[in-house]
């Protein structure tokens, strides 16, 4: 097995979802050739509990695979990356780094995903994405806490005193402060407001999933703002814009400069083109936020996607 790259997960193809193969992906860590066998034999015998032949047949593949590339390698190695459907099969070896990586953020040797795909974005972005975002909460005594997270890691740093914290500080990026009942009226805050968004966080069970989905919330909005933006546009230079079955050719004759669309047509598109097309800036939305937006009831209007020129010819 050669180490795992970022690379290696780009030239893996997603699978489309529509065919509705199950792909297993996961990692072993740190296990010994008798604890992996065991793990096999135990997993092997749940499989007579499956009623479905499909997916019975589906686990099966999914465990040989496992035991035939692990038995074949000269030279044991105990930490290792896969991902397996019945069609294809991808095996990696995991540097000490990455090894790291699953120590530090889940603390546990093993993991499966099991998918109507490889789930590669979310591998990529526990290896490879090192850009964290970052953000803040000042406490009753006049400190920050401080959260940094990606889609997939998270994890509290240590407090610092809020007068560290000055606006020609390039040490502690921010990408949004948290409001509190306790920091609304805070006079620090009001010298820190400027430099990102002072904003409740979104409710949910976790600090991870609060601070993630708060962010999710703060690049929505922006987003919206955006495609608000271009609906004023759209009125006055109606000729800058692509619409339906011509935005694919525009893409093929690199005419495009945005496109606003759901996530289905980023998917769909993305499978059918070379990257080299791709190009250009993509500002997506999630179809099921329809209703709560009357900006995306209107991209919908649309069918769902319309494109912007570099220029009108």
């Amino acid at each position: 097995m050669e180490f795992l790259t970022n690379t290696d997960l780009n030239n893996i193809v997603e699978p489309p979802e529509i065919n509705e193969v199950f792909c297993y992906s996961g990692y072993f860590i740190n296990i010994t050739k008798e604890e992996l066998s065991e793990w096999l034999g135990h997993e092997f015998s749940k499989t007579s509990d499956i009623k479905s032949l499909k997916r019975k047949q589906t686990k099966q593949h999914f465990l040989n695979l496992i035991k035939k590339t692990t038995d074949c390698q000269k030279k044991w190695i105990s930490s290792f990356q896969y991902f397996i459907n019945t069609k294809n099969d991808y095996f990696y070896s995991l540097t000490p780094h990455q090894v790291n990586i699953i120590t530090k953020y889940f603390k546990k040797d093993r993991r499966i995903i099991k998918e109507f795909n490889f789930s590669l974005d979310y591998w990529k972005d526990l290896y490879f994405n090192d850009n964290f975002i970052n953000c803040y909460m000042l406490e009753k005594n006049d400190k920050f806490r401080h959260f940094q997270f990606t889609e997939t890691k998270y994890e509290e740093r240590n407090e610092f005193p809020a007068d560290l914290f000055l606006e020609t500080n390039t040490k502690w990026k921010v990408d949004f402060f948290i409001l509190t009942k306790d920091n609304k009226n805070s006079k620090i805050m009001e010298k820190h407001m400027l430099l990102a968004p002072f904003v409740e966080l979104e409710k949910a069970d976790s600090m991870f999933d609060k601070v993630k989905q708060t962010f999710d919330q703060i690049k929505l909005l922006e987003k919206l703002k955006l495609l608000t933006k271009l609906w004023e546009e759209l009125e006055k230079t109606p000729d800058l814009f692509i619409f339906g079955n011509d935005i694919l050719k525009s893409i093929k004759n690199y005419e495009v400069k945005e496109v606003y669309c759901f996530e289905e047509f980023y998917n769909k598109i993305k499978a059918n083109m070379d990257n080299e097309l791709l190009n250009f800036k993509w500002i997506m939305f999630n179809k099921k936020q329809i209703n709560d937006y009357s900006e995306l009831s209107k991209l919908n209007d649309y069918k769902g996607i319309i494109a912007k020129r570099y220029y009108v010819a």
